[in-house]
């Protein structure tokens, strides 16, 4: 497995150091128009934009795979499918990492030369604020890789944003039903959102440790249920 991972990052150097160069220039950008455009920093839109970047940044080896139909070549090889993709696993969780480091730097860059007048740089620089972040990156990516390795890139892409529109749609879709059906059939989907409140309400009285402990424990379940998924169905899709 190492030496596949060694591979990628051989292979990919080349797009590694776009990485290293576009993911500052646009943060900081982004960062600078906030500020002196807007008056300050929308935590939202730099999340948004940070998670877009880095999850971008960790599939960047994909991508290019799927150009260059390296898959064929894995499955010539005297190397079992489980192994091939925990390597992408590792791979991809390296350049995640990578990418967020990127992220941090050009945020304390722009915080050191504005003088850090925005009260968001205390959240977006916070140890709080970038691991829970960073453990929302893994989450993330860890929900993308199975659909990417089972069906391939580009069907894969197509399928996880039908999946996740679906996912956001939920409550516009259940809101629509519940008007439809007023008055003949009482339905009430509101307890989905209050469970959700509650369960981030839950977590914003926990300590820190606990809300440690409980981040982390989810990681390793997502990463292990994904991975385990991803070598099943992997394992039998054909790659010639």
């Amino acid at each position: 497995m190492i030496k596949l991972i060694k591979k990628d990052f051989i292979s990919y150097w080349k797009f590694i150091l776009i990485i290293s160069g576009y993911i500052p220039f646009l943060v900081s950008i982004a960062l600078w128009a906030m500020m002196d455009d807007f008056g300050g920093i929308w935590i939202g839109f730099f999340t948004t934009l940070s998670l877009a970047l880095c999850i971008f940044g960790s599939l960047v080896f994909l991508i290019n795979e799927t150009h260059t139909n390296s898959e064929i070549l894995y499955a010539s090889l005297p190397v079992e499918r489980s192994t091939i993709v925990m390597s992408k696993y590792v791979t991809a969780y390296i350049l995640l990492c990578y990418s967020y480091i990127l992220v941090i730097l050009s945020t304390l860059f722009i915080f050191s030369v504005s003088g850090g007048n925005d009260k968001a740089f205390d959240l977006l620089l916070s140890i709080r604020g970038i691991t829970m972040m960073f453990g929302f990156m893994i989450v993330v990516l860890s929900y993308i890789l199975p659909f990417l390795l089972i069906f391939g890139m580009r069907k894969g892409a197509v399928i996880n944003f039908i999946i996740s529109l679906l996912f956001v749609m939920l409550k516009p879709v259940a809101d629509i039903i519940e008007n439809l059906f007023k008055g003949i059939v009482e339905l009430n989907f509101s307890f989905i959102e209050e469970y959700f409140q509650s369960a981030v309400l839950f977590v914003t009285k926990l300590s820190a440790a606990d809300a440690y402990t409980i981040l982390l424990g989810t990681l390793v379940i997502g990463v292990n249920l994904s991975m385990m998924a991803s070598i099943k169905f992997y394992s039998s899709r054909d790659l010639e």
